[in-house]
């Protein structure tokens, strides 16, 4: 695993960064898995800025909408903030329970009690992994009932696509999995320990840590499994066929394309 302030390579098990000596908490934890997030009001200025990105399509090239419960970049920040037609679904960061807010500011109500995190909205529901259940996958309903459990691994990264989960499964130090959305037909895609899952248009994007975080990806059926790069990289985030990420190596921003080609400096 990598520390989440400076991307120093840290073993397992580890409290402390050996390079910048923050502290580091592993998932499964009750407070600020991955990502950190600022215990801060959540201003409902930038909620509606971050919920506007979310709002654009994924189109696949066959011209089909791709359904999906939050966007990739958002995920990978702890997936805090969701947008679903007229309202605004987000994690307040006081207290980790999920609430929801007209887009015009009106109607705010809680909808659950628990530490959640990578909520995902599809249709009539929201998912998310559950820190107060050792960050099992829950769903529960956007008038706030039938809260269910959907597994009960330590759960990471959490992409809704379709009638899939996919998620890396931190009791296994970050295999990839994925389980339907009403908690069937779980199963393994990949042994590699995964970070900054990305999934679209049936790929599975993350950096793996077994092999210096560098990119890989795999198709949602276990096949074609591949390196894009070979670089210590952390805070993936696809647009169209793009993958942006941050360099440990110079702490700089590249992009490279989806097939590995074309990889430039942004900054």
């Amino acid at each position: 695993m990598f520390c989440p302030n400076c991307g120093n390579k840290i073993d397992y098990g580890e409290r402390f960064c050996s390079e910048c000596g923050k502290p580091v908490r592993e998932v499964g934890e009750r407070k600020r898995i991955f990502s950190p997030v600022a215990l801060k009001s959540i201003i409902l200025i930038g909620i509606v800025l971050i919920a506007i990105i979310i709002l654009v399509a994924v189109i696949l090239p066959a011209g089909v909408v791709e359904q999906r419960g939050n966007g990739v970049g958002n995920i990978v920040n702890g997936g805090m903030v969701d947008l679903n037609g007229e309202w605004i679904y987000y994690v307040n960061s006081y207290e980790y329970n999920i609430y929801k807010i007209r887009t015009d500011g009106s109607g705010r109500e809680r909808i659950n009690d628990d530490y959640s995190q990578y909520i995902n909205v599809l249709g009539d529901w929201i998912y998310y992994a559950n820190s107060d259940d050792n960050n099992s996958i829950y769903r529960i309903r956007t008038d706030g009932s039938d809260r269910e459990r959907i597994n009960d691994d330590i759960s990471g990264y959490l992409n809704v696509v379709g009638n899939w989960i996919y998620y890396g499964n931190y009791d296994e130090e970050g295999s990839i999995y994925k389980i339907r959305t009403d908690g069937s037909g779980r199963e393994n895609v990949i042994n590699d320990s995964s970070q900054y899952i990305n999934v679209l248009e049936g790929w599975i994007y993350y950096s793996n840590p077994d092999d210096n975080n560098s990119i890989y990806r795999i198709r949602t059926d276990g096949s074609g499994r591949e390196r894009i790069n070979d670089e210590t990289i952390g805070y993936i985030n696809i647009a169209r066929d793009w993958i942006y990420y941050v360099n440990y190596d110079n702490g700089k921003i590249y992009k490279i394309r989806t097939d590995g080609s074309g990889q430039q400096q942004v900054d």
